[in-house]
């Protein structure tokens, strides 16, 4: 379809769809039957109806000021639109006969109303005064009062239909939730009120991108002068430690996770010192923040300085409902040594890669990246009773000095890193000395590393060495652990994870994206190649 006609049919399906749930959603919430069991599900419905109510703020008149890029978004939004009218179809007709909003704006009964404005009042209240039985919702129209048959009814056909519905409604408008961050940078004008904002999960969001623009504050504002840390730099994974809430370790000790952020001596100039702080404060304004934009980032506290050893501790605290009294294991530690228990399943491996990359997607959408991601890097806490790894939600950690992208880096000065370790993630133009300054696309690289790890449950440096053994003198170029990689993905990732799971670590790690994140609708074209292919196939 051309550009009109796709934002035609977009906007026709928005508008069916919201009128036939708010229709769905008052006569459910005014039903007297099956009060308490009822009121549950109406509950978990109204924030899916609200989300759309919301969503109708944003692309009145197109989400994006672009009409290329918006087509783009446009089509994903069609796709999932179609889905959620198809699981409310069977509403439909009930909603012809009985709802009059739906009798006059619905584009399916008026032809009128295949266009790209919504003339109704998206922010109508939900409620409706009037009571009905369920038995009107399962077709029994209006001639059925209290019959107990419709109690029963509800129980084994409404209740299940109804639950049926919400679970496809927060499926779809969850992938909604996940592509709207990706598109604010370049969103119509007409910015949503705050209230439809923070439904759609996009306030964070907003401040992160401002945030990117500004000089931050000083590095002073992010000191912990009056506390003590006490750390055990044994642990397998990540260093805890203790921090006293005063100068004085008797008012009590909270845990906490700590990274160092180091820097040379020879660097200890008034100007080198200077740029280091500003890195500091870039990175620490931006993990003061990133915890509310969905980026997988821990509760972060503030900064120490440690001038003796040269560096600056980073502290964090560990996140809600997590047994702090443990620490964390690093998924580069589950794969090398963890135990069979701590090995994730396929639905495991699936839904942990996907949550990196849309981590991932965000952070670049929002204008920042995190230049040293690695499976060190992401950490799983137990839960507070200490019984189980809390698979879904895995924490990003080691951002470096993750300044807005296009912002000085400190780095025009390249300095050589050969940590052979880190290089296996490095992108070959960071290798060694690195030829260029850092782009997302390096980032990219990295996390198909990570993705690559996952499919085959095997850590990178293994993966390493059982292709070097088979060429043991072969030189070892910045392409050559690429094409190591490239090779053990394409021999063996398919069997383990599918061809689609494969097509994004690919995507990743062969350069597919080498030179377009600079395009203006990169973080959508991301999504479709690397994230929305990181799904079950059967969820798809």
């Amino acid at each position: 379809m051309d550009p009109l006609s796709i934002t035609v049919s977009t906007v026709s399906l928005f508008k069916e769809v919201l009128l036939v749930s708010r229709f769905i959603y008052r006569k459910m919430e005014s039903a007297k039957d099956a009060q308490s069991e009822k009121d549950d599900l109406c509950a978990q419905f109204e924030l899916e109806v609200l989300f759309l109510q919301s969503l109708g703020h944003v692309f009145q008149g197109g989400i994006t000021k672009n009409q290329a890029i918006d087509t783009r978004w446009m089509n994903f939004l069609h796709r999932t639109l179609e889905r959620m009218n198809d699981a409310c179809s069977a509403y439909r007709t009930l909603a012809a006969e009985k709802d009059a909003d739906y009798q006059k704006y619905s584009p399916f009964l008026n032809s009128t109303e295949h266009n790209t404005k919504i003339d109704f009042d998206v922010d109508a209240p939900l409620s409706s005064k009037k009571r009905f039985s369920i038995g009107q919702l399962l077709g029994a129209g209006g001639k059925v009062k209290d019959d107990p048959k419709w109690d029963w009814k509800w129980a084994f056909i409404g209740k299940r239909k109804f639950e049926s519905l919400i679970r496809e409604f927060q499926r779809l408008n969850g992938r909604l939730k996940d592509i709207l961050p990706l598109a604010i940078a370049h969103m119509s004008p007409s910015r949503p009120d705050e209230k439809s904002a923070a439904r759609l999960g996009l306030k964070p969001h907003y401040h992160l991108r401002s945030l990117a623009s500004q000089q931050p504050a000083g590095v002073g504002s992010f000191l912990l002068k009056d506390k003590m840390l006490e750390v055990d730099e044994t642990g397998p994974s990540v260093v805890v430690g203790l921090l006293s809430r005063t100068k004085k370790k008797t008012a009590g000790l909270d845990a906490v996770l700590v990274e160092y952020k180091e820097y040379a001596p020879e660097q200890s100039s008034d100007r080198q010192l200077s740029l280091h702080k500003e890195g500091l404060a870039h990175l620490a304004t931006l993990l003061k923040s990133a915890g509310e934009c969905d980026l997988a980032t821990l509760p972060f506290k503030g900064i120490m300085e440690q001038d003796r050893q040269h560096r600056h501790a980073f502290i964090f605290g560990f996140p809600k409902g997590t047994d702090d009294s443990v620490p964390p294991l690093s998924l580069n530690f589950m794969i090398s040594e963890g135990k069979n228990e701590d090995r994730l399943d396929l639905d495991q491996r699936f839904a942990v890669a996907q949550r990196l990359a849309k981590s991932m997607g965000v952070l670049h959408a929002d204008g920042w990246v995190h230049k040293s991601i690695r499976s060190e890097s992401i950490l799983f806490f137990r839960s507070r009773d200490g019984r189980s790894l809390l698979i879904h939600t895995p924490y990003v950690t080691n951002f470096e000095f993750s300044r807005p992208e296009g912002q000085y880096t400190g780095e025009q000065h390249f300095v050589e890193d050969e940590d052979w370790q880190r290089n296996l993630y490095r992108h070959p133009e960071r290798q060694g000395m690195p030829t260029s300054s850092f782009r997302k696309e390096h980032d990219i690289y990295a996390l198909g590393i990570i993705l690559l790890e996952i499919g085959l449950w095997e850590e990178a440096a293994s993966i390493y060495r059982h292709q070097r053994e088979k060429a043991p003198n072969a030189q070892l170029r910045p392409t050559h652990l690429q094409n190591i990689f490239l090779k053990s993905a394409k021999s063996r990732l398919a069997h383990h994870m599918g061809t689609r799971y494969l097509e994004a670590v690919l995507a990743c790690i062969d350069g597919e994206f080498d030179g377009a994140a600079a395009e203006a609708d990169f973080p959508m074209i991301f999504y479709e190649k690397v994230t929305e292919k990181l799904e079950r196939p059967f969820d798809s």
